[in-house]
């Protein structure tokens, strides 16, 4: 025999059939709860069904949940639907299955458990204590019962053990297949009772935040199903929001935002990457303490860690703040028109740009390490937003830098740094780069980059320019790249292996340029 959970089985019509086979109006009324998905709104998000199974047979089963049919109530958590079948009763199985719930309940640290009943002298033999008379939902008196938890003793410390790893199988199985992005914007896998709780998404919403509000739905779940969004990050209010876990007087709503807006800046692939990098340096330690108060800094922070640096750049996400340094380089007619887009006409001007282009996934402000101030741009871009055709693994390059810094070899370095980043980190297997004709300067970076030229490209429409270009495409494998470890090539001529992209592809700001 053994003890298995009903939302995290794997054949849990299988054990719906069973629970249905039950002769008590009660079991009936579970089967129906269950079949219709209206268990959890009954009686709350964490409910669990413990079914004590011998193969394929079901013996006994009972719910584990927030509340029951006592409500309103501050008491919790509930046993319910206490029942053996017949041929198995006699031999105290139901005792198997209360044991189970109040381990559970003492792992997540219940002083009490609590049990409604019309029965006398049948929960006394497993040590609970009559507590009080109320009414259940139907208005009908009930006997409430109640055992106490926290009675140090090897009872106690057995239950803790069990208990332990019964949640930790519940929670194992309730995180499988499931997204980790909690709605309100933090990560349940960095969570710090990760351990414990399944994540809001899961069957098993254990969140130490949610446990707090009616039937354990957080605001913000209840929120984003309401307006039939993946998350807080969706949401065009996230900014000026006050519900949840965003309520002003939480210690956590600055922290909480700040990653719902990296999420909405950068996706969630890099808000993962991020947060393993965050907590290898804080040892899990709690997000909002590290994070702080205000949304803007905190979300400043994460950027930090999306910063790849050489020996004399800071390679970091655009900053509004960056504006003005923007203007005062893209300005010049030597620098954007030859990459294919137009000089920045004012500062408000380049802070658009800032918002709608250069505020895409891995595009970075190129900067000294001196003043961290942004001279220029780099970016990476996948196959979607690319040039020219490009097979999934593959990526392009761009970048430019101002006038005032030409010749100085910045641009390498940086290229350099992201080829690293590109082949070691984000398992790409190669990478393009391409120029118009007549950009000689950017040629010739390419080429001390270990760029091989690959093909051209003529007619191709430059549509921010308005007019129509010649480009010229250049390639490095990662097996060229690993070969020579610093980008240091012979010029080869590659051959083209296939036909370009009947798409002009993009042509934005933050292209190739120099130096």
């Amino acid at each position: 025999m053994r003890i298995i959970e009903y939302f995290t089985a794997e054949n849990k019509e299988h054990w719906l059939d069973e629970i249905k086979k039950s002769d008590w109006g009660a079991g009936q009324f579970l089967y129906q709860l269950l079949r219709d998905n209206r268990l959890k709104e009954a009686v709350g998000e964490t409910a669990l069904v413990p079914m004590l199974v011998d193969g394929d047979e079901l013996i006994a089963f009972c719910t584990f949940a927030p509340l029951d049919d006592i409500q309103p109530t501050d008491l919790s958590p509930w046993i319910g639907f206490v029942y053996t079948f017949p041929r198995h009763r006699g031999h105290r199985y139901a005792g198997i299955l209360l044991d189970y719930a109040e381990s559970l309940a003492t792992v997540m640290g219940r002083e009490y458990i609590y049990i409604s009943t019309g029965h006398t002298g049948l929960y006394e033999k497993y040590g609970y204590e009559f507590y009080t008379m109320a009414k259940d939902i139907e208005g009908e008196d009930s006997r409430v019962y109640r055992k106490a938890l926290n009675v140090n003793g090897t009872a106690r410390d057995r239950r803790y053990e069990n208990g332990a790893g019964w949640k930790a199988g519940i929670v194992e199985a309730a995180r499988k297949g499931v997204d980790m992005t909690a709605y309100c914007g933090f990560s349940c896998n960095h969570c710090f009772l990760g351990e414990w709780c399944g994540g809001c998404r899961s069957v098993f919403n254990c969140c130490s935040y949610g446990t707090l509000h009616e039937k354990g739905q957080c605001p913000n779940v209840e929120c984003c199903r309401e307006k039939g969004i993946d998350g807080c990050y969706e949401c065009g209010e996230l900014d000026e929001c006050t519900r949840g876990f965003c309520q002003p007087d939480n210690d956590g709503a600055g922290a909480c935002k700040a990653q719902a807006m990296f999420i909405r800046r950068y996706g969630k692939e890099k808000f993962f990457y991020v947060q393993d990098k965050l907590h290898e340096t804080y040892d899990f330690k709690k997000t909002q303490k590290i994070l702080g108060q205000n949304a803007k800094e905190g979300l400043k922070i994460l950027e930090g860690y999306l910063e790849l640096t050489t020996e004399r750049l800071i390679l970091r996400p655009w900053q509004e703040e960056d504006a003005q340094s923007l203007y005062q380089y893209a300005k010049d007619p030597e620098v954007g028109p030859a990459a294919g887009w137009p000089v920045h006409t004012s500062v408000e001007n380049s802070l658009e740009i800032i918002r709608t282009v250069l505020s895409e996934p891995e595009t970075y402000a190129v900067c000294l390490k001196e003043d961290n101030k942004a001279i220029g741009s780099i970016g990476l871009f996948s196959p979607t937003q690319s040039h020219t055709a490009m097979a999934e693994g593959e990526i392009e390059i761009g970048f430019w830098i101002g006038v005032p810094f030409w010749g100085k070899g910045y641009i390498p370095e940086a290229v350099r740094r992201l080829q690293q980043y590109a082949f070691e980190e984000l398992g790409c297997q190669a990478m393009w780069c391409g120029y118009y004709d007549g950009n000689e300067k950017s040629k010739r970076c390419q080429e001390k980059c270990g760029f091989i030229y690959h093909h051209t490209e003529e007619n191709k429409p430059c549509p921010l320019m308005g007019d129509v270009r010649t480009e010229h495409f250049n390639y490095l494998s990662k097996e060229l790249w690993v070969g020579t470890g610093d980008g240091s090539l012979s010029r080869t001529k590659v051959g083209r292996d296939r036909e370009p992209s009947p798409v002009p592809g993009r042509c934005s700001n933050e292209e190739n340029t120099d130096y």
